[in-house]
């Protein structure tokens, strides 16, 4: 299965923090059993990076557990996309869509592809699934 992964499902993912979620549950066992093909615009490394830094500062997890984290979604095969192949179409949804630019280019990638957004932010979902198949974590 070819999709988009956005940052909030990563970060739900790789913290099992929604484990008991349906979607991220499926989409583990997925990962491990080797079937899917995961996409994701270039910012993912930063978003993926920005999160991981704020719950280690947040004393949410300690910094070692940090680091293995995003060494653990570094080792992930993620086909990493250019922003500047997705930069126009992304500003024209975040403008139309009232959603932010970060989460345009995931959309952006999504709606390129025909591959389903991959996403634990619902008010993204609500705000493109009448455009693309949504998953929620």
């Amino acid at each position: 299965m070819k999709l988009v992964l956005d940052a909030s499902f990563a970060m739900a993912w790789i913290a099992r923090e929604r484990r008991a979620s349906a979607a991220v549950a499926e989409f583990s066992d997925r990962f491990l059993a080797g079937t899917l093909e995961l996409h994701a615009p270039e910012l993912f490394v930063a978003e993926t990076a920005n999160a991981l830094w704020k719950s280690v500062r947040r004393g949410l997890r300690t910094l070692d557990e940090g680091m293995e984290m995003f060494a653990n979604l570094a080792d992930a095969a993620i086909e990493l996309h250019r922003h500047r192949d997705l930069a126009v179409a992304a500003l024209d949804l975040a403008l139309r869509r009232g959603i932010s630019a970060y989460d345009s280019f995931y959309v952006a990638l999504a709606v390129r592809e025909v591959f389903p957004l991959f996403t634990a932010d619902r008010k993204l979902a609500a705000a493109v699934e009448d455009l693309i198949e949504v998953i929620t974590a």
